[in-house]
């Protein structure tokens, strides 16, 4: 799994990343003519904010500190993503509870939701 990670990681960083960059852009037109825009740009954009917690601080530490993601880190990375998964869940329950609490309407409970999933 290691030597997985680690061709993945030297395909996806430094001058490799232009190519993904066109790859993307390609697939998003090609599919949106199929699925609609809409839903195209909604998945785009989870895909996007996996890329800027996950990946993008793996190829931060490996470029600028040059910091090789073996067991150990690959674990605490695993471990750390967990714990913040967590921490969301348990907002997002403590964010419900307050809606059911405070009988707050329709309109205003996603927006809330929101509030208190950024604030946590």
């Amino acid at each position: 799994m290691i030597e997985n990670i680690q061709f993945i990681i030297d395909h996806i960083s430094g001058l490799w990343t232009l190519p993904w960059i066109l790859v993307g852009f390609i697939l998003t037109i090609i599919l949106a003519n199929f699925m609609g825009r809409e839903k195209i740009d909604k998945l785009m954009k989870k895909i996007g904010l996996m890329i800027l917690y996950f990946f993008v601080p793996v190829l931060i530490f490996r470029i600028f500190l040059n910091t090789p993601f073996r067991e150990n880190e690959i674990f605490f990375a695993i471990l750390t993503s967990l714990i913040i998964v967590i921490m969301y869940v348990i907002a997002a329950i403590y964010a419900k509870y307050i809606i059911n609490k405070k009988n707050i309407n329709k309109e205003k409970q996603n927006l809330f939701l929101k509030t208190i999933l950024t604030n946590q």
